[in-house]
């Protein structure tokens, strides 16, 4: 049994009781959304938490086996390599503290009638011009038409999505094709060692992976 996207701020409602009753009563998992640990832009896309009760209540998490998914996003309107490079290391930070967890390294994606949409306009966005361009406005293939990044920026973030997916195995249980298990196993210490050393260049593994219908 999962808990699908729960919010940080509502887990910091529930008490040590809630908690392990939840355990009791058969959930095995949890997907949270902490999105990014900068207290500047967590304010500026009005997520309602604070670096501060983030580590508050992974925390208090630690005490309990639930398979964590951590979500984070990159790409915001308005926020610097620096601060990426901030939000990677408090993603290696939990990996070390929460054994059973991995983490999903998002790319920002604007849509109309959120809050950051006007400011990825002025940044640069330029949306789909009908309704069928965004109905394929999905994954990454959509930055190289629409973002407001530069070549640059926006193949280092697609490498990221792409090895943070593959970078922790206990992605698996949310893998159901046997094959995609086959190669996230394989495919794993290359991914955690590209991260850790920081090398996202000649960055061909994508591609190899559409080959064999995995796409993300």
């Amino acid at each position: 049994m999962a808990f699908q996207g729960v919010r940080l701020n509502t887990l910091n409602k529930f008490s040590d009781e809630m908690l392990l009753q939840m355990q009791e009563c058969g959930v095995k998992s949890l997907d949270i959304g902490i999105e990014t640990i900068n207290d500047r832009l967590l304010k500026l896309i009005d997520k309602k938490q604070s670096s501060k009760m983030i580590f508050q209540v992974l925390q208090k998490l630690k005490k309990y086996n639930f398979n964590i998914k951590f979500n984070f996003v990159a790409g915001l309107p308005g926020q610097t390599k620096e601060e990426i490079e901030a939000d990677l290391e408090i993603i290696r930070y939990l990996a070390e503290q929460h054994e059973n967890s991995f983490t999903l390294f998002n790319i920002y994606m604007p849509f109309p009638g959120t809050r950051l949409y006007e400011k990825a306009l002025k940044a640069g966005f330029r949306p789909p011009e009908d309704f069928l361009g965004w109905s394929v406005f999905t994954g990454t293939k959509w930055m190289k038409k629409h973002s407001w990044m530069s070549r640059d920026e926006r193949l280092h973030l697609e490498a990221l999505h792409f090895l943070f997916i593959f970078s922790n195995k206990n992605i698996l249980s949310k893998v159901n094709r046997r094959f995609v298990k086959f190669l996230v196993r394989l495919y794993c210490p290359i991914a955690r060692f590209r991260i850790s050393r920081k090398w996202y260049g000649c960055f061909i593994e994508k591609k190899i992976a559409s080959l064999f219908g995995v796409v993300v």
